[in-house]
């Protein structure tokens, strides 16, 4: 291990940042379960001015006693306006009808297509804001529940 320290420091490499699992490795030693954080991404100087938005990504452990990892280059931690998709889930809300109810009724100019692409519109504006305001983020909560996946298959395996 002294002369892999060693080659890190003469080579001068660096551990890139990574978001997701703390711990990269679990196994099971002197009859208890271990976990640390073994494996890295290590980058040069070079590497950090060509490539300053590297980011690391240490995945749930599933199948493996080892975290896979991913590295992208040029990561960028951008908003992007999503596209509507009506979740399935909303259907479990009474108070979904009342908003379709609301938004569809509305009046508005115009005839045939332009009006439906006007309703629709207007519906899906409805249904996100309805929808920030009354359902915890569904996305959010996966990834929460695939972080507890990736623990609890951990410790079980």
């Amino acid at each position: 291990m002294k002369c892999f320290r060693e080659m890190i420091e003469v080579s001068q490499l660096y551990d890139i940042s990574f978001k997701g699992q703390r711990f990269t490795w679990f196994g099971l030693r002197d009859q208890a379960w271990v976990k640390e954080r073994l494996d890295r991404a290590l980058v040069n100087l070079d590497w950090m001015e060509a490539c300053p938005n590297t980011q690391g990504f240490n995945l749930p452990a599933i199948g493996s006693d080892h975290s896979p990892m991913v590295v992208f280059s040029d990561f960028r931690d951008k908003k992007v306006k999503k596209k509507f998709k009506f979740e399935a889930m909303w259907l479990k809300y009474d108070s979904i009808n009342e908003v379709v109810s609301r938004c569809w009724g509305r009046e508005c100019g115009d005839r045939g297509f332009p009006k439906l692409s006007w309703k629709l519109k207007k519906c899906s504006e409805m249904l996100k804001e309805w929808s920030r305001k009354n359902v915890r983020n569904g996305q959010r909560r996966i990834q929460e529940l695939k972080l507890k996946i990736g623990d609890a298959f951990t410790w079980r395996t």
